[in-house]
C-alpha cells in the first residue's frame, strides 16, 4: 500500500470546489438523487448583503435542514417553525452548533 500524507495549507477557492463537487457526486450516487441545484436567498441594503442562507435542493423537498451556531440566528428559525434536531456544545468553544428542521407541506 502507498503512503499517504495529510498536510494543512491554505485552500483556493478551486480546490474547495473539486471537494464539493466529488462529495456531490459520491453522495448522488450513494443515495440515486442527482438533481441537486444551487438555492440561495439574500437581504441587502444597497448593494451590500447584510444576511443571507445558501444550500442545495432536490426535486421533491419535503424538509429543509440547516446548520447554525448559537450566535447567529437560532431564534430566527425558531420563530420561523424550525426546531432544534441536535446540537453540539463547545462548538465553536462557548459556543453551541445548532442542526434545525423544518418540514415543508406539499403544494
Amino acid at each position: 500500500m502507498s503512503e499517504v500524507t495529510l498536510t494543512a495549507v491554505d485552500p483556493t477557492p478551486d480546490d474547495v470546489q473539486y471537494l464539493e463537487d466529488r462529495i456531490y457526486e459520491f453522495n448522488a450516487s450513494a443515495t440515486g438523487i442527482g438533481d441537486g441545484e444551487w438555492l440561495a436567498f439574500f437581504v441587502r441594503e444597497g448593494d451590500r448583503i447584510v444576511a443571507g442562507i445558501c444550500g442545495n435542493t432536490w426535486r421533491g423537498c419535503t424538509q429543509i435542514v440547516l446548520m447554525t451556531f448559537s450566535f447567529q440566528a437560532p431564534a430566527f428559525y425558531e420563530k420561523h417553525d424550525f426546531e432544534v434536531v441536535a446540537t453540539i456544545d463547545d462548538h465553536p468553544s462557548g459556543h453551541r452548533n445548532v442542526l434545525m428542521r423544518k418540514r415543508l407541506v406539499p403544494i
